[in-house]
């Protein structure tokens, strides 16, 4: 079966997107316990007993498949109130908006203008054939005396505020469900599958490695990998053998202007900043060596 172990409290992101070669480790130990480690810093650690998904040991008991529900099972534990009544002075018509009676048209307010025009620049199109496509209209626009200095046009209805009386549909209260019987679960039975392993340790040799990718870069790669069962067997074959090959990754890194250019390949836009991070400095001195030239000698 799959087993997976609890996510780490690190954020590993770096580690995938940084381009540099890494080392994966997992240390399983005697003791059922385990070790994840990146580049010899540990990042996870569990028992093997207690810290993966699904549990190596099943449960003693399972529910029992054959188990249903009964019909009359009650699972509300609230209900509408049978006794409640609605008020008589409850009015469910009662809009929950209502016109405000205090507000007072503004003196600026144009009632003869439109909010929109025919836009005076349009031309009906030479091709337009008024039996096929019917009588040609300008489209419309915002019309310029309402856009500024005055409040509005057109005709001036009365803002909305809040209905004091609105009360909505009116529903009774929710109270206990003096019949609730609780969420109803399967009982339990023996698991005919069950066994105990009180040492998975001692499973099958390790014999190969699986990768599960799904990214959307190409820029990923893993290529170090060890799995034993003693830290310090672990760090010597890191020290011999990942640790070298980081030495010569890091040598054949390329140096601070490469890395310049290869960022601008993805990013243009960063010849501009370049040229303005070179070009600063130069202008600056050319000023002023030409005001030391242009100073009187004493």
């Amino acid at each position: 079966d799959e087993k997976h172990a609890k996510r780490p409290d690190v954020d590993l992101k770096k580690f995938y997107t940084d381009r540099k070669t890494h080392l994966y480790t997992l240390v399983l130990k005697p003791d059922n316990t385990f070790e994840v480690s990146i580049d010899q810093t540990v990042v996870g650690k569990g028992s093997l007993l207690e810290d993966v998904v699904p549990s190596v040991n099943p449960p003693k008991e399972i529910e029992d498949p054959n188990d249903k529900k009964p019909e009359d099972w009650n699972e509300r534990a609230k209900i509408p109130d049978p006794n409640a009544v609605k008020p008589d002075d409850w009015n469910e018509d009662e809009p929950p908006n209502v016109e405000d009676p205090d507000a007072v048209k503004p003196d600026d307010w144009l009632d003869d203008e439109s909010e929109y025009i025919p836009d005076p620049s349009a031309k009906k199109p030479e091709d337009w054939d008024e039996e096929m496509d019917g009588e040609w209209e300008a489209p419309q626009i915002p019309n310029p005396k309402c856009e500024k200095g005055v409040s509005g046009c057109g005709e001036w209805v009365r803002p909305l505020i809040n209905n004091p009386n609105y009360k909505g549909k009116w529903k009774p209260q929710m109270i206990d469900n003096p019949d609730y019987q609780g969420i109803w679960t399967p009982q339990k039975i023996p698991n005919p599958d069950y066994f105990e392993d009180p040492n998975p340790f001692q499973m099958t040799q390790v014999s190969a490695i699986g990768l599960e990718l799904w990214s959307m870069t190409s820029e990923i790669y893993f290529d170090n990998f060890i799995i034993c069962s003693d830290k310090e067997v672990a760090d010597q074959r890191a020290a011999d053998g990942w640790g070298l090959k980081k030495l010569v990754a890091s040598a054949n890194e390329p140096g601070m202007f490469s890395q310049l250019i290869t960022a601008t390949e993805e990013h243009p836009w960063l010849w501009i900043l370049y040229i303005l991070t070179l070009a600063l400095p130069v202008g600056l001195g050319i000023l002023l060596i030409h005001s030391f030239l242009q100073t009187p000698a004493d």
